[in-house]
C-alpha cells in the first residue's frame, strides 16, 4: 500500500514540471496558485489557480476569479502608448503597429473606474474599431500564454490604471464587427 501512495505523490510532483497551460509559474502572485501548479493538481483539474471561494448557496461553494493583476505579477506602473484593437479579435499593441495591432497578442483591460469613465467598453460605446491610447497602467511582468474570457491565449495583459486618452484612428474588417447578441471576443 505504501508503495502505491509513493508511486501516486511521485506522479503528481512529476505532472506538476510542466507549466500550466503556458503561463510561467513564476508569473502567479500567490503562492497557493504557484503550489498548485507545481504540485500538479492545477493540470489535473482539483484546483483552479486565480479562483477564490464566494459566498456559496447552502452547501454548494461557488468559486470565483480574481482580477488579472491580483493573480499575476505586475510591472510597476508606468505610461504606455499604442494600438487597440476593439472587435472580436480585440488586440493591443504598444507603440504604433496599426497594421499588426490583431496579431500583437496583447490584451488591453480597463479597470470598473475606467469602465464607469468610459461608458462601458470602447466596442460597445464606439464601435469597432482601431483606436490610439495613452494610458498610466501595468502589464504582466512575465510573457506567456494567458488565457482571458472566450478568446485564444495571450503573450501579456496590460491593465489600465488611469485612462489619458483614446481616439479612433481606423477601422477594422466587417467580419470582426459583433452581429447583434454576438459576445465580444
Amino acid at each position: 500500500m505504501r508503495r502505491w501512495a509513493t508511486l501516486a505523490l511521485m506522479l503528481l510532483m512529476t505532472a506538476g514540471c510542466t507549466q500550466y497551460e503556458g503561463v510561467p509559474v513564476e508569473a502567479y502572485e500567490q503562492s497557493s496558485d504557484r503550489l498548485a501548479i507545481l504540485s500538479g493538481l492545477a493540470g489535473l483539474g482539483v484546483v483552479w489557480p486565480c479562483t477564490r471561494r464566494e459566498r456559496g448557496i447552502r452547501d454548494v461553494a461557488a468559486y470565483g476569479s480574481i482580477p488579472h493583476d491580483q493573480c499575476y505579477v505586475m510591472e510597476p506602473r508606468r505610461r504606455w502608448t499604442g494600438i487597440f484593437r476593439a472587435s472580436m479579435r480585440a488586440g493591443f499593441c504598444p507603440g504604433v503597429a496599426a497594421p499588426i495591432a490583431r496579431r500583437c497578442g496583447n490584451w488591453l483591460e480597463f479597470t470598473g473606474a475606467q469602465v464607469d469613465r468610459l461608458g462601458g467598453n470602447a466596442s460597445e460605446r464606439e464601435g469597432p474599431g482601431l483606436y490610439f491610447v495613452e494610458f498610466d497602467g501595468r502589464r504582466t511582468k512575465f510573457k506567456g500564454r494567458y488565457r482571458v474570457g472566450g478568446m485564444a491565449p495571450v503573450q501579456q495583459i496590460y491593465v489600465v490604471d488611469r485612462l489619458i486618452r483614446m481616439q479612433r484612428v481606423g477601422d477594422v474588417p466587417q467580419s470582426e464587427v459583433a452581429q447583434p447578441n454576438e459576445p465580444l471576443g
